[in-house]
């Protein structure tokens, strides 16, 4: 009796780990993205950019100098799962006043776009822009709360994923 009962639980224990596994392997093989909101400037035909939360001051006077005179805030993602991802739009958020999604103004390939395993793909957007809809938030919704804007990407799934970086 003891033995079947010993038999029993080692399956109830098994069955428990293998559905467990199962479960983790679903969700981690999907498409999966990493979103990553940037700063930076366009010139000299390219684009250089930095994490917006780590970039010292001075840094966009510094690039100017170099010929990147013209500010960008920019949404680079990266496939990091197991099948294709397509990216459908992307945006900036500001929690307070909402969303600004660059129709005409989008700085990348052309969306929707289709990103295979492993590749990334950077879109971007002039920062005045950007700059415009945070002060307006300030002047007319803030009320001395924090104003911030992040990047955020809809899938072609309809699933959002959005940045942890911000801009202040």
């Amino acid at each position: 009796m003891a033995g079947t009962l010993w038999v029993a639980v080692l399956g109830v224990v098994l069955s428990c780990l293998s559905l467990g596994w199962q479960a983790a392997n679903y969700v981690l093989t999907g498409g999966r993205v990493r979103v990553t909101l940037l700063v930076g400037a366009m010139g000299n035909g390219g684009m250089v950019t930095g994490n917006p939360n780590k970039l010292r001051a001075g840094w966009f006077d510094r690039v100017a100098e170099q010929g990147f005179r013209a500010p960008v805030v920019a949404v680079k993602v990266a496939n990091v799962g197991r099948q294709p991802v397509t990216v459908a739009r992307w945006s900036v958020v500001c929690p307070l006043a909402g969303t600004f999604t660059p129709v005409n103004s989008s700085i990348g390939p052309v969306l929707p776009h289709r990103l295979e395993v492993g590749e990334s793909e950077t879109w971007a957007m002039d920062m005045h822009e950007v700059r415009a809809l945070m002060e307006t938030t300030r002047k007319v919704v803030a009320r001395g709360r924090r104003v911030v804007a992040f990047g955020q990407v809809e899938l072609g799934d309809g699933r959002t994923k959005r940045t942890r970086e911000e801009i202040r």
